[in-house]
């Protein structure tokens, strides 16, 4: 959950065990804002060795470059060796693994090598937010640096996991724990303030306050939010002149109400009318904030909603990547920041009240977070203690109708649901952007588009140019291989091929490209070849088990005459006994299905015929009317007979051949 002190834990083997470390931010706002963070650890904490601390990003690589007077290698590994906490992102980690530094003459580890030994831990913060790419990236440095055979640790922080991750780590095999503070019970959830002053007595730390959550449904318009803002700039300045409601008890939890279909917000109390001494009706208990995906969106709105404060002493400030460092600054400090990304990941504000706009889960459980952080927060001097939180989520349309609008909706109107509970409706019902699994997809396609030649002969591709390149970046550790049909006969070809497949695939092969006549395959250097002397009975045990199956649906062979239900003979090249008794059933049950026209009555008159000629015992009683059940016991009796008379056969069979031998 955000702000639960996932940051501090991840910092404290560097502040009591004197571990080295590499920290890694996706965005630089919050690497700016974690330097800050760490130190103030370090103040905290008072270590007896203070740990050097140092930043380190494209820009700053540039300057201490310059500065320096030395190359770009240089001044990492200057940069790094002087550093006990290097805060970085991951993109100039992966970089600096690809050679991206060095020139053609150097070795390729010179710089990656050093840096690996100096740090024992790598940490990786927000791990959420961070591209498809960036993650693959990652892990490739992660395999890199367990193939050097160092013993390091890697740590991913997230308020928001994403289990692509973990799946990606297992197929990598790297050892891993999952810390779910939930399934720990390492969360409370108090609806009232009793439960809370008792769990405060306790010790425990509050990590989030109650908030009443809005949805305002937009349309997927591309400044729809942009227009809301502008039409409800009056409303939002309400907020800040005109006393809330009374807060509502508890805490941890979100209160969740939907707006009406207008996107029109609903006004604290109903707001009295503006005039007298403006400044006098400043309502100073409320800070807040607007997240937007656009910043062309925030340079618009800045100067109305500033225009629009000024009169009652408010201050509107902006936070944007195009803004300088004292103005992002300042902004934290004024009445209500407008910013974007550079915001929401992970930089610690105080606020009680936000609007904002999202894109995808991630981006909404994130930019949420902000909010419901702190008690209160400095004015002057003072401090001014927070009375309730409240959120406004500028949605697409078709969000509000799954939460809301289906027939069993998972979030009702006016209901309370604590975090963990509403983030994953969140999960369920949003899109996600950021898919691994889409990466994937697009990295088969462009490999795919390169082997698209191999449509008919694998074999360039993989003695050529392709398994070169794959050989050279695995540092030959990766191979590309085929198995390849010499001609395509329809239906009787895909069945070789997939039994072919599943044998390449038992073996460790991983299918990359699926051909006419064959498929290309990825694989480890060492995995062993496959002996062409299994394949033969593998294919026939893959069209016997196809012809199996399909007998087994359709029942084709069965029927009557008259004697009771009969097969055809090619059944026995597909079933045993047992088998072919279960598909004898069922085809009976079939074919005798309920409802049929029964026989029985005719049965029991043959049946007390024979039984008053003497020919069936006396003992027994043949009378019973229609009954379909009866028609099919008799029509199905025989055949255990006949499958039993087959068994013995071939017990007799074998022993004769026992006997020779």
């Amino acid at each position: 959950m955000t702000g639960d002190g996932k940051s501090l834990a991840a910092f404290l083997s560097t502040l009591q065990d004197e571990k080295n470390v590499i920290a890694l931010y996706p965005t630089n706002e919050l690497a700016r804002d974690q330097e800050s963070q760490i130190k103030n650890y370090i103040n905290l904490f008072q270590p007896e060795l203070e740990p050097r601390v140092n930043r380190l990003s494209s820009a700053e690589l540039e300057l201490y470059a310059e500065q320096e007077k030395l190359k770009k290698a240089s001044a990492i590994e200057s940069r790094s060796k002087n550093s006990d906490i290097l805060i970085t992102n991951p993109d100039l980690l992966h970089y600096l693994h690809r050679k991206a530094y060095l020139s053609p003459y150097d070795n390729p580890d010179k710089l990656w090598n050093r840096i690996d030994k100096n740090f024992d831990f790598f940490i990786f913060d927000e791990f959420h937010v961070f591209s498809a790419p960036q993650i693959a990236s990652v892990i490739n440095t992660m395999l890199l640096i367990r193939h050097t055979n160092r013993n390091k640790k890697f740590l991913f922080l997230s308020a928001t996991p994403d289990e692509q991750l973990i799946e990606k780590l297992k197929k990598a095999q790297f050892t891993y724990q999952q810390i779910d503070p939930i399934q720990a019970k390492k969360y409370q959830f108090p609806t009232t303030k009793a439960e809370s002053k008792k769990l405060q007595s306790q010790h425990w730390r509050q990590v989030s306050r109650e908030i009443s959550l809005e949805f305002i449904p937009l349309e997927s318009a591309f400044s729809a939010s942009e227009t809301w803002l502008k039409e409800n700039k009056e409303l939002i300045l309400d907020r800040f002149i005109i006393p809330p409601n009374p807060p509502l008890e508890g805490g941890n939890m979100i209160s969740s109400n939907l707006s009406s279909k207008t996107g029109e917000m609903i006004p604290p109390n109903p707001p009295s009318e503006r005039g007298g001494n403006m400044t006098s009706q400043r309502f100073c208990k409320t800070k807040g904030a607007v997240i937007l995906n656009s910043i062309a969106a925030v340079k618009r709105l800045v100067p109305i909603s500033q225009e629009l404060f000024h009169p009652y002493g408010l201050t509107v400030g902006e936070n944007t990547g195009l803004s300088g460092q004292q103005t992002k600054l300042a902004s934290l400090e004024t009445d209500l920041v407008f910013g974007t990304s550079t915001i929401d990941i992970g930089v610690d504000f105080k606020i009680n009240f936000l609007i904002f706009e999202s894109s995808d889960t991630g981006n909404f459980i994130q930019r949420l977070g902000r909010l419901g952080r702190h008690n209160s927060f400095q004015r002057n001097g003072e401090t001014i203690p927070f009375d309730q939180f409240t959120a406004y989520a500028l949605v697409p349309k078709f969000l509000v109708e799954r939460l809301f609008e289906t027939t069993s909706p998972p979030l009702q109107v006016n209901q309370r649901y604590d975090r963990p509970q509403f983030n994953e409706v969140i999960r369920e019902n949003y899109r996600k952007i950021n898919n691994f699994q889409g990466y994937i997809r697009f990295a088969q396609s462009m490999i795919k588009s390169r082997l698209g030649v191999a449509k008919r002969n694998p074999t360039p591709i993989i003695n050529n140019y392709p398994n070169l390149i794959l050989h050279t970046l695995s540092d030959g550790q990766l191979n590309l291989t085929y198995h390849s049909i010499a001609e395509n006969r329809g239906v009787l070809t895909n069945v070789v091929n997939n039994a072919v497949m599943e044998a390449y695939t038992e073996a460790g092969y991983e299918p990359l490209l699926y051909l006419p006549t064959g498929v290309i395959y990825l694989c480890d250097r060492d995995t062993p070849p496959i002996s062409p002397d299994s394949l033969p009975q593998r294919v026939v045990e893959t069209i016997t088990s196809l012809c199996r199956s399909q007998l087994q649906a359709k029942q084709t062979g069965f029927g009557r005459d008259g004697k009771g239900m009969k097969y055809a003979e090619y059944y026995d090249l597909f079933f045993d006994e047992k088998a072919l008794m279960e598909v004898a059933l069922s085809a009976t049950l079939r074919i005798l299905r309920d409802g049929k026209a029964s026989s029985a009555k005719k049965r029991s008159d043959n049946l007390l015929s024979y039984q008053q000629e003497g020919i069936l015992s006396s003992d027994y009683n043949f009378q019973f009317e229609d009954d379909i059940r009866i028609d099919q016991l008799a029509e199905f009796g025989e055949k255990p007979l006949i499958i039993l008379k087959r068994l013995v056969s071939k017990i007799r069979r074998f022993r004769n051949r026992q006997t020779l031998i």
